[in-house]
C-alpha cells in the first residue's frame, strides 16, 4: 500500500510541473485578469478557503470540489472528455497549480482531485492548441506554428522564468509558502450575524479621500463616497483600492479609481452594507441610481426639435431686412444619426436583457458568433453589449428597476400580506444524530462519485423508484426530511449496486451500509423513526408556500403538527415494551414544540398574530381548541386561599381575551400618533384617510369601543357576522364585505 501512494505522489508531482507549465505559458491574446480584481472568481484562487458549513455537509473534499467549481465558474462546464475552457489568464489561473498541488498531497487518495488534476492539464493543452501553438508532450515545449518570430516562450522556458522577467506569475513563492498560508487561513468563517460592530477592517489600511480637483471631467458620484473607503491592503501597501465600508463582513473590494457600476451592483445586495448605521438608505440609493439606466424608466427626449434660431437676411425682392425662423439642423443628419443609435442601442439593449432573463437564457450566449450574426440580419446597425457589460451593468440596472417598480406598486396598494421565511438570519445548527451523519455521508459521496449515481440512477429507473436522490439545502429541518425520504425508496436501487461487484463500487461506506441485510434494516428503521418525527413539519412548511395561505393557515398547520406528536406519543407509550421512543426524547421534543409555541404563536410583539388571524375565521370562532390551543402543554392554574374561606382554583384567563388585546394593540397601531395634542381632529382625519381610510370617520375612542362591541357579537354570531363563508369564498373576501357595515366596519 505504501508503495502504491509512493507512485502516486511521484505521478501526481510530475503532473502539477507540467500544469503549472502549460499554464504559465497560456496564449497573451486570452484575457489578462488584474489579481486585485476581487470581482474575478478565479481570483478567489489566490485566497483559497473552505466554507466550514460545507465542510460540515459534504466534507473536506467536497468542500475543495466546490470551492474550485466556483472559482472557475467562467470556463465551466466540462464536455464529455473532462476539458473545461480556459478564456483568461493571469496570477490567479496559475493559482489552479498551487491549490491542486496542495490538496493532492493532503488527500492523495480524492479520485475528485486527480480528476480537477488531469481535466486542467486536459483543459490548458487544449487551450494552447486551439491558439495556433503546438504542444510537445516529450519536452513539454511550445512553438507557434503560424507567427515564426518566437516571441512566445516554451514551456519548458516558462517553467523555469523567474518572477522578475514572467509578467503574470503567481504570487505565491512555491508550493512551501502557499502550504503555510494555507495552513493559517485554509478555513474562512463566515460572521454569526450581518450587523458588524465597526466598519474598521483589519485587512486594509484606510487612507484619507482626496478632493476631486479636476477642471475637466466628469465628477466623482458622490454617494461612491459613502458606500466606499479608499485604501491599502495590508499585505501590500503599494497599490492604492477602494474597499466597501462593510467589506468586514462582504470581503469586496474593487481597484482604483471607483468603478461606478460595480460599486452600485454591490451596494445593491451587500447584506452588510444595508445593516450598518444608516446603510438602508445607502442600500436605497443605489437600486434608484442603477434604476434610474433602465431606458423604460427614463423619458428619452432626444426625438423633439432642435431650438428655433432667428436670422437676419436681406429679401431679394424688397429690399428689406426681414426675420427668417429655421429649424437648426447642426450637422442635422450626422446628430440625428448618432442620437437614432443611441435609442436604438438603449431598447435593444432593454429588451435583450428581459429576453435572456425572463427566458432563463444563459448569457454566454451573447458572445457566441452565431448570435452575432442573427442580430446582423435584423439591424446592422445595432451592437450587442459584452457579455460584462451585460451581466455588470444591464442587468444589475434592470433588476433595480424592476425593483423600485413594485415597491412603487405595492406602496398603492392595500391589504397586504408579506410572507417571509426567515432566509438565512441568525443560522442555527441543525441537531446532529448518528443517522443523520450518515445520511450526510451518504449523499456527499453520491454527489461527488458520478460513476456511483449513474449506476444508481439506472438501477432505479429498472426498479421503477420514481424519484431520485435529493441533496440537504439551505432550509434545514424541512430538507433533511425530503433527503431521507428520497434515501429511503432508493434502498432498493443501492442493494443492487452495491452488492454487484461487477460494477466494481469499492466505497467502504456503502458496503457497511448496504452489504449485509441486518445492516440494512438497521439504517433503515433509523431513517424512517427520524422521518416520523419530521414529516409534519416538512409538510407543514410546504403546504404554508400555497398561494391562498394566510396567517390562520400558520396555527392550523401547528395544531396538526401537534395532533401528529400527540397521537405519536399515546400509542408509542401502550406499546410499552415495545415502545420506539425513550421517555426522555419524548419529553425533548415535547419541550421544543412548547418552546416553539410561545416563540411563534403566543408572541405578544407580533399581536400574537397567528392565533388572532385563526379566532377572526368564521368557521373557528367556536372551537374548543381556542380554550387551550397548545394541547401538549400542561394547562396552568391558579391556587389561592385566604383565612376563614375555601381554597380556590382558577384556570388560566380565557384565550379570548388574549384575543381581544391583540386586537386593541393593532388598533393602536393602526392610529400610530395621528391624534396628537397640538393637532386638530380634520387634521388627523385627513392623515388617517391615507393610512387607513375604513377607520378615518372614528376617532380612536370611538374606535375602540366599536371594536369592543362588534368583536362580541363576532363570537355570539350576531348579525351582520351570522353569514357563513362560502365554499370559494377567500378569508379576505368574507370581511371585505364587512367592512362599509357600521355594524362591524372596525373589526373587518
Amino acid at each position: 500500500t505504501d508503495h502504491g501512494i509512493s507512485i502516486t505522489v511521484h505521478m501526481s508531482s510530475a503532473k502539477i510541473r507540467q500544469l503549472k507549465s502549460y499554464l504559465r505559458a497560456l496564449p497573451p491574446d486570452l484575457e489578462l485578469v488584474n489579481p486585485k480584481d476581487t470581482e474575478a472568481k478565479v481570483n478567489r484562487l489566490l485566497d483559497f478557503g473552505l466554507d466550514e458549513e460545507w465542510i460540515q455537509d459534504v466534507g473536506e473534499e467536497g468542500a475543495v470540489n466546490r470551492e474550485i467549481e466556483v472559482a472557475l465558474q467562467k470556463f465551466l462546464p466540462r464536455n464529455d472528455s473532462g476539458i473545461f475552457f480556459i478564456t483568461q489568464r493571469g496570477k490567479g489561473v496559475e493559482a489552479l497549480a498551487d491549490v491542486l498541488e496542495y490538496w493532492v498531497d493532503k488527500l492523495p487518495d480524492s479520485i475528485v482531485l486527480q480528476s480537477w488534476l488531469q481535466s486542467s492539464i486536459d483543459s490548458a493543452r487544449k487551450c494552447i492548441q486551439s491558439h495556433g501553438q503546438e504542444v510537445c508532450s516529450s519536452l513539454y515545449s511550445i512553438r507557434r506554428l503560424q507567427n515564426l518570430d518566437g516571441q512566445l516562450p516554451t514551456v519548458l522556458e516558462a517553467s523555469t522564468k523567474t518572477k522578475e522577467t514572467m509578467p503574470h506569475q503567481t504570487t505565491l513563492d512555491g508550493s512551501t509558502h502557499y502550504r503555510e498560508q494555507l495552513q493559517k487561513t485554509k478555513v474562512y468563517k463566515k460572521p454569526e450575524t450581518k450587523v458588524l460592530n465597526s466598519q474598521e477592517d483589519p485587512n486594509y489600511i484606510d487612507t484619507d479621500e482626496s478632493d476631486d480637483e479636476r477642471k475637466g471631467g466628469r465628477k466623482i458620484f458622490p454617494l461612491l463616497k459613502k458606500i466606499t473607503r479608499p485604501c491599502h491592503a495590508v499585505n501590500d501597501q503599494t497599490k492604492k483600492i477602494v474597499r466597501c465600508v462593510a467589506s468586514k463582513g462582504c470581503r469586496t473590494s474593487w481597484g482604483w479609481p471607483r468603478d461606478k457600476t460595480r460599486i452600485l451592483k454591490h451596494a445593491m445586495s451587500c447584506g452588510y452594507l444595508a445593516n450598518i448605521a444608516g446603510g438602508a438608505e445607502l442600500v436605497q440609493d443605489a437600486i434608484e441610481e442603477l434604476a434610474r439606466k433602465q431606458p423604460s424608466s427614463t423619458t428619452l427626449k432626444r426625438s423633439k426639435t432642435e431650438p428655433v434660431i432667428h436670422n437676419l437676411a436681406k429679401s431679394e425682392t424688397s429690399g428689406k431686412l426681414t426675420v427668417q425662423h429655421t429649424t437648426r439642423k447642426s450637422d442635422s443628419l450626422g446628430q440625428y444619426c448618432t442620437e437614432g443609435k443611441k435609442i436604438l442601442e438603449e431598447k435593444a439593449n432593454s429588451a435583450l436583457v428581459e429576453l435572456i432573463v425572463c427566458c432563463g437564457i444563459a448569457p454566454r450566449i451573447i458572445q457566441h458568433q452565431k448570435f452575432h450574426n442573427f442580430v446582423n440580419v435584423l439591424n446592422q446597425n445595432y451592437v450587442p453589449p459584452s457579455r460584462t457589460k451585460f451581466e455588470d451593468s444591464l442587468v444589475p440596472s434592470y433588476a433595480a428597476a424592476t425593483q423600485v417598480t413594485v415597491i412603487d406598486y405595492l406602496k398603492s396598494c392595500r391589504d397586504l400580506m408579506l410572507s417571509f421565511d426567515g432566509g438565512k438570519l441568525g443560522k442555527k445548527k441543525f441537531f446532529s444524530i448518528h443517522v443523520i451523519a450518515q445520511l450526510r455521508e451518504l449523499l456527499a459521496f453520491m454527489s461527488l462519485s458520478t460513476y456511483t449515481l449513474d449506476c444508481f440512477d439506472m438501477a432505479r429507473e429498472d426498479l421503477h423508484i420514481p424519484r431520485g436522490l435529493q441533496s440537504i439545502g439551505e432550509t434545514r429541518f424541512g430538507s433533511i426530511y425530503w433527503s431521507l425520504d428520497s434515501v429511503l425508496q432508493g434502498i432498493p436501487a443501492f442493494k443492487r449496486i452495491v452488492r454487484d461487484r461487477e460494477l466494481g463500487i469499492e466505497s467502504e461506506m456503502l458496503h457497511r451500509l448496504f452489504d449485509d441485510d441486518e445492516d440494512v434494516f438497521i439504517f433503515q428503521r433509523d431513517l424512517k423513526r427520524l422521518g416520523t418525527i419530521l414529516m409534519p413539519v416538512a409538510h407543514a412548511i410546504q403546504c404554508l408556500e400555497a398561494k391562498e395561505t394566510n396567517p390562520a393557515d400558520v396555527y392550523t398547520y401547528w395544531l396538526a403538527i401537534v395532533a401528529h406528536f400527540q397521537d405519536l406519543f399515546t400509542k408509542d407509550d401502550m406499546a410499552k415494551d415495545k415502545s420506539k421512543y425513550s421517555n426522555h426524547l419524548k419529553e425533548m421534543i415535547r419541550a421544543i414544540i412548547n418552546c416553539r409555541f410561545s416563540e411563534l404563536i403566543e408572541n405578544k410583539r407580533a399581536s400574537n398574530i397567528y392565533l388572532t388571524a385563526f379566532v377572526l375565521d368564521p368557521d373557528n370562532r367556536a372551537a374548543p381548541i381556542i380554550n387551550n390551543p397548545n394541547p401538549l402543554a400542561i394547562p396552568s392554574i391558579t391556587i389561592t386561599r385566604e383565612k376563614g374561606k375555601p381554597t380556590q382554583v382558577k384556570a388560566k384567563a380565557e384565550m379570548i381575551d388574549g384575543i381581544g388585546i391583540s386586537l386593541l394593540r393593532l388598533l393602536q397601531k393602526e392610529y400610530g400618533n395621528e391624534y396628537r395634542e397640538g393637532r386638530s381632529v380634520e387634521e388627523a382625519k385627513t392623515a388617517m384617510q391615507e393610512i387607513n381610510p375604513y377607520l378615518s370617520n372614528h376617532n380612536p375612542r370611538e374606535a375602540i369601543a366599536a371594536l369592543k362591541n362588534q368583536f362580541r357579537a363576532y363570537l355570539a354570531g350576531i348579525d351582520p357576522f351570522n353569514r357563513k363563508r362560502g365554499h370559494n369564498e377567500s378569508l379576505r373576501e368574507y370581511w371585505f364585505r364587512l367592512v362599509h357595515d357600521e355594524e362591524s366596519d372596525v373589526l373587518a
